[in-house]
């Protein structure tokens, strides 16, 4: 299954890296969209190639340090802004470059400035949970790679040990303000979640119950939450990660099945949909080569310590 999956993945990032869909520039172009895109090119190793699309997008970062939902936005968001973050610092792994360093900077500093008094962030299209997960991944990258890290390991320090006290006896997270998801999932939440409070907290008899709270709600055909796209990116992805940071393989089986899952759900054009069978669009696309990825690199992993971690991994 790993080379069908190799071969799904460079066929499907050549597609988008010869497609100007994604490219930052005129009006309404989502910063999801851009996001998700260069979040699957730093993994490709060619990110060299799209210096010139990271220069345009530094040219719509607000005076605040932020970025919008979209990339004319003057109001500064918390959760692209957040995802920008990461994709920066990755990508400069490569570039080095002392724009996008600058870039990452001011992005710290703006993200620092908007932990509520309580230790969460919130933003005002996704909510408090996710922009939560987004930010305290982010920002622990932004440490590893020297950024402010005196005044960022105090924030993060806050921000997972609310995430503690926000985590539900059942050992998953739901966000009861989140109106665009009706379900009560315990995917939604805890798959961007967990991930950051298993490398925060390391194995603890509550991750390891969060973990398998989010394998035991796989379903029989390897998708999560009815067939869900998102959803089952999502929770195989913080399978893979949490396995990792723990150091166990009791769920290799619901992963490998999850993967399978979606290369069968993959559309005739060679995309993806929010669920099985729907029209494919760019976003969900993205969501499942990310996955790939990480499937492959995770086949291949070796152990490794949560420091090398945060260097080996492009985001979690």
């Amino acid at each position: 299954m790993e080379g069908e999956v190799k071969a799904v993945l460079l066929e499907e990032v050549e597609k988008l890296s010869n497609t100007s869909e994604w490219e930052p520039g005129g009006k309404n172009k989502s910063l999801d969209i851009i996001n998700h895109v260069l979040r699957v090119l730093t993994q490709s190793g060619n990110i060299r190639n799209f210096k010139s699309q990271i220069y345009k997008l530094l040219e719509y970062q607000n005076e605040d340090g932020g970025f919008g939902e979209f990339v004319n936005d003057k109001k500064s968001e918390i959760r692209e802004t957040a995802f920008i973050l990461r994709n920066f610092i990755i990508a400069n792994r490569r570039l080095n470059d002392p724009k996008i360093s600058n870039s990452v900077r001011r992005i710290t500093t703006y993200l620092l400035s908007k932990q509520t008094n309580k230790g969460t962030w919130k933003d005002s299209l996704w909510g408090e949970f996710d922009a939560t997960s987004v930010c305290s991944g982010a920002l622990m990258f932004a440490a590893k790679e020297g950024v402010l890290v005196d005044l960022v390991n105090p924030v993060v320090d806050r921000a997972l040990k609310l995430v503690k006290e926000m985590r539900s006896e059942d050992g998953g997270w739901y966000d009861p303000e989140f109106k665009q998801e009706i379900r009560e999932s315990p995917v939604a939440w805890t798959g961007h979640l967990l991930p950051k409070f298993v490398m925060y907290y390391g194995d603890i008899p509550e991750s390891r119950i969060s973990v398998k709270l989010l394998a035991d709600s796989q379903e029989e055909d390897g998708s999560w939450d009815d067939k869900d796209i998102d959803h089952t990116c999502d929770a195989s992805r913080a399978l893979m990660h949490c396995c990792e940071l723990i150091g166990i393989d009791d769920y290799n089986s619901k992963i490998d099945k999850a993967v399978k899952w979606l290369l069968k759900a993959r559309n005739p054009n060679g995309g993806w949909g929010p669920v099985l069978g729907a029209k494919s669009n760019i976003l969900m696309t993205c969501d499942a080569l990310d996955t790939f990825a990480k499937y492959l690199q995770y086949k291949n992993r070796k152990p490794i310590t949560r420091e090398q971690y945060l260097e080996v991994y492009d985001d979690f």
